[in-house]
């Protein structure tokens, strides 16, 4: 409701079951269980921009999430947010989600089976960022494939 007062319109308020939708121009926002959420209710997705959901789920719900995603969206173009720390420092959420996490939940393709969920494609390529807190600079390492590629504070 907070996104619609700024913007200065008044959704329309449609309770689905374990969802509710708030629509108005150009914008459907939904309210709940993701996981309850099919392609049909969702229809047509131009883009996913996930900011925070990721993130707050714990690493089994993830692998439920990403393939799930995919699924009701049509795999539509995302912008996803993650964060990677020391998790023994923090519990969570939000929780540290590594690059290579990130990769397997992302670089493979999903098939929903009777026995759960199943690789059906891999090896599409995705656009990964990651950011580091200036307050922890010295200590930031970057190694990468061989030793050519390496760089320190230290």
């Amino acid at each position: 409701e907070q996104l619609f007062a700024e913007l200065g319109i008044a959704p329309v308020i449609t309770p689905l079951g374990a969802l509710t939708r708030y629509s108005g121009p150009a914008i459907d926002i939904y309210q709940g269980d993701i996981f309850a959420l099919d392609q049909e209710t969702l229809g047509p997705v131009d883009a996913v921009y996930d900011r925070a959901a990721l993130v707050a789920l714990p690493e089994p719900m993830r692998r439920r999430y990403a393939p799930h995603l995919a699924e009701i969206t049509g795999s539509a173009p995302q912008l996803l947010l993650c964060f990677t720390y020391d998790q023994s420092l923090v519990d969570g959420p939000p929780f540290s989600v590594s690059p290579e996490e990130t990769h397997a939940l992302y670089q493979d393709r999903y098939v929903r089976t009777p026995d759960g969920w199943k690789i059906a494609h891999t090896g599409y390529r995705r656009t990964f960022e990651q950011s580091y807190s200036l307050d922890d600079l010295p200590s930031m390492k970057i190694g990468g494939p061989g030793t050519a590629t390496y760089a320190s504070t230290e």
